[in-house]
């Protein structure tokens, strides 16, 4: 992977790391998952115990802040928010934010 593309991924990860513990601090777990798509991306995705939004963020509305834009803006608008449950216990129920990068 490109160091650039390194960095944008960790800085990526960072952002939603963070949102989930600012914004969801009482809905564990929070969990970072990573994954390939295929030979030539990867998806990064950070869980939280709190339900999703019912509806998409948007940013053109303003709909949130300078962390997620500035992953709308290195995903490419690659990223987005799925109902999702814990992969360490399924019984939580939550969302994933995530983001697919190239590798």
């Amino acid at each position: 992977m490109p160091g650039d593309t390194a960095s944008d991924a960790a800085l990526m990860a960072s952002e939603l790391a963070t949102n989930a513990h600012q914004h969801a601090p009482a809905h564990p777990p929070h969990e970072l998952w990573l994954y390939f798509v295929d030979e030539y991306e990867f998806c990064c995705a950070v869980f939280d115990g709190m339900a999703a939004r019912d509806q998409e963020l948007d940013v053109d509305r303003g709909d949130y802040g300078r962390g997620l834009s500035i992953v709308a803006e290195l995903s490419k608008g690659r990223w987005g928010t799925s109902p999702a449950r814990a992969r360490m216990d399924p019984r939580v129920r939550g969302k994933a934010v995530w983001f697919v990068c190239p590798r």
